[in-house]
């Protein structure tokens, strides 16, 4: 658990603490039984467990994902710098027509994937391999020339 949930969940609990005590301190003397203090608690922290799960559990379904896959028209470069990955190149739409891609910051497997197949798979604005891995957001530019790679 990350250092910033931890101390979110001390808040939490050190606010729900004090919540019951001064809801337990508000009670006619008669009325404070430590019995039903501690009960109400435990039924406070057993429903939060509960919509934690249920949280949880929401995040688990994964919606059906549509993936298109191109290929592509030139060799993709790949490129090193800051620290990070970048995939540039040229993909084939189904129609014929060519535009240019940039993938920033890709996933270094991903990326040797992509120049291995020459094929790249696209849903929404995300690039990656179906079921594997995300490279992270696509940019798709205008239609352009190719880059002529006969000059060396």
């Amino acid at each position: 658990m990350s250092k910033r949930r931890t101390w979110f969940a001390l808040a939490w609990l050190v606010g729900l603490t004090v919540l019951l005590t001064w809801a337990r301190l508000s009670l006619p003397v008669g009325d404070r039984s430590l019995f039903g203090t501690i009960v109400g608690l435990l039924i406070a922290v057993a429903v939060l467990f509960a919509l934690r799960a249920i949280r949880r559990l929401a995040r688990l379904r994964s919606p059906v994902v549509e993936w298109a896959e191109f290929d592509l028209a030139s060799e993709p470069t790949i490129t090193y710098a800051d620290r990070r990955l970048t995939v540039d190149g040229h993909l084939i739409h189904p129609d014929g027509t060519q535009a240019a891609f940039r993938i920033p910051n890709v996933n270094s497997l991903a990326a040797l994937d992509i120049v291995a197949t020459k094929k790249l798979w696209i849903t929404g604005r995300r690039a990656g391999l179906p079921g594997h891995l995300w490279t992270g957001p696509i940019r798709l530019h205008a239609p352009g020339p190719l880059p002529d790679h006969d000059h060396a």
